[in-house]
């Protein structure tokens, strides 16, 4: 059985746009912000595009996990008990889909990234926070994950770039912040994937060749990242939430 060339074409197209999505998103978030265009331009319809693109992405955040883990210094615990509270908000928001209004919530979180964009803009020491949170700023933390993980499940935009920047602002280090995202991601990533699964709605080939690009993509991007420091991110992350908020805004209007 010969296969379609176009469609290989496609699966090809599918894995570059994953690498590059998964080189940048391991440390400030927002790859799906490549990845969701591209599947659409393939021609998929956007139900299957998010389903696909959500199972994709569980490769990508379990390369970030791997890689920070040999790299970074960091609250493991911390960052499971985050993940685990995150799951069971995203399985909540998977459940109530029809209740929430999602142009309020993209509003919400879409003026979040503004404010917080400001204050990276005047806080010149963003990013030389320490390697783990005192206990009042962990539970606060913890007080914020079924919400983070409420909007993971239910839309999903952007949470990792809404995450990092909530750790950094809590005091927590950038890279530390980053190895923490990305395990409450993956956590997140797999309960979502694991619902559409059962849903029957991905699609596997596609998923397959966004997962391979996600994964090597961000086994290189954690190694450039650690290597370049978190100075240079600090702008690659104004721009990620840049990008996120004007994206989540526009669906308002």
């Amino acid at each position: 059985m010969s296969l379609d060339p176009l469609f290989v074409g496609k699966l090809l197209f599918l894995t570059g746009a994953g690498f590059v999505a998964g080189f940048y998103g391991v440390s400030v978030g927002s790859g799906s912000l490549l990845t969701i265009p591209a599947l659409l331009f393939t021609g998929m319809p956007l139900s299957l595009v998010i389903a696909t693109n959500r199972f994709a992405v569980v490769w990508g955040e379990l390369a970030g996990v791997i890689g920070f883990q040999k790299h970074i210094t960091f609250d493991r615990r911390f960052a499971l008990l985050c993940g685990l509270i995150g799951s069971m908000g995203a399985f909540a928001g998977s459940r109530i889909v029809l209740v929430l209004d999602e142009n309020i919530l993209n509003l919400v979180v879409g003026l979040f990234l503004l404010l917080i964009v400001g204050l990276l803009f005047s806080h010149k020491k963003w990013g030389e926070g320490s390697v783990t949170l005192p206990l009042s700023r962990k539970i606060l933390m913890l007080c914020a994950m079924p919400f983070i993980g409420l909007y993971a499940g239910f839309f999903g935009a952007s949470h990792g770039t809404f995450s990092l920047m909530i750790l950094t602002g809590c005091g927590l280090g950038f890279f530390q912040s980053a190895a923490t995202t990305r395990v409450i991601g993956a956590m997140v990533a797999v309960t979502v994937a694991l619902s559409f699964m059962q849903a029957g709605v991905i699609q596997w080939p596609q998923g397959i060749a966004l997962g391979i690009g996600f994964t090597c993509g961000g086994l290189m991007g954690v190694r450039f990242s650690v290597r370049r420091g978190f100075n240079f991110f600090r702008w690659l992350l104004i721009l990620a939430a840049l990008a996120s908020a004007a994206k989540l805004l526009w669906q308002v209007l």
